[in-house]
């Protein structure tokens, strides 16, 4: 779930937020997806966090493929997202 702090007003149930739902894909070690995202990894958190090699045994790497959502911008405009591409948004009906 994606919140806007900024659209509270005090109500918690006025937030413009996103939740998505999606499938959770391991990252094969040695992928083309791998080591782009551990080098993207290492160059943020250089300083914070200690070398990951491809050799860590502990260290998961996973994607997630969101494949329905609800997007709520206020009380009466709420919308259901789904598609393959999450291209597909209709008016949310109860």
């Amino acid at each position: 779930m994606v919140l806007n702090p900024q659209s509270a007003h005090g109500d918690p149930f006025a937030p413009e937020r996103l939740r998505l739902q999606c499938n959770v894909v391991p990252v094969l070690k040695g992928s083309e997806i791998w080591h782009s995202t551990v080098d993207l990894f290492k160059a943020r958190f250089k300083d914070k966090v200690s070398t990951i090699t491809q050799d860590e045994e502990n260290f998961l790497l996973i994607q997630l493929k969101p494949f329905r959502g609800r997007l709520v911008l206020n009380k009466s405009d709420i919308f259901d997202i789904s598609g393959n591409n999450l291209e597909e948004i209709k008016p949310f009906k109860p």
